[in-house]
């Protein structure tokens, strides 16, 4: 199947199905990714392959026979399907870009607490203590 929109695997879902409604035994492979995707499908009763690829990933083989998924594709539905992708990568930066500015404002906040701090503490002191308090709970 000429696939340059990478849907084919809905097709294939449709293949699957229709040959499990039949009771036919189909032969899956799955996508090396994400496993659970079906990459290609074979029918042993009418020995059938079905497998979506994109034209130059391959070329076409001597007796392919093709379906171009462009044919299934409703482009309005598309378009606003790109519209939404894009929305809501615009609304991902924009959060992203929020919170690294505040992680950026806590980090300044955090060095000027830590001046602060380093200046008031009396490390020696505290080193002391803590020698004196083990030695307390561990004799």
């Amino acid at each position: 199947m000429r696939d340059e929109r990478g849907i084919g695997y809905l097709f294939l879902r449709d293949i699957i199905d229709g040959a499990a409604a039949r009771g036919e035994i189909v032969e899956l492979s799955y996508d090396a990714y994400s496993g659970k995707r079906e990459r290609a499908v074979y029918l042993r009763r009418c020995d059938t392959a079905f497998i979506p690829y994109r034209y130059d990933e391959h070329g076409y083989g001597d007796g392919d026979k093709l379906i171009n998924m462009e044919r299934f594709i409703e482009a309005g539905a598309l378009t606003q399907y790109k519209s939404g992708i894009r929305f809501t990568k615009r609304y991902r930066d924009l959060l992203y870009n929020g919170a690294a500015s505040e992680l950026d404002a806590n980090k300044e906040l955090h060095a000027r607490l830590e001046a602060i701090y380093g200046e008031a503490m009396d490390f020696t002191r505290k080193e002391e203590f803590t020698k004196r308090l083990l030695m307390k709970i561990f004799s």
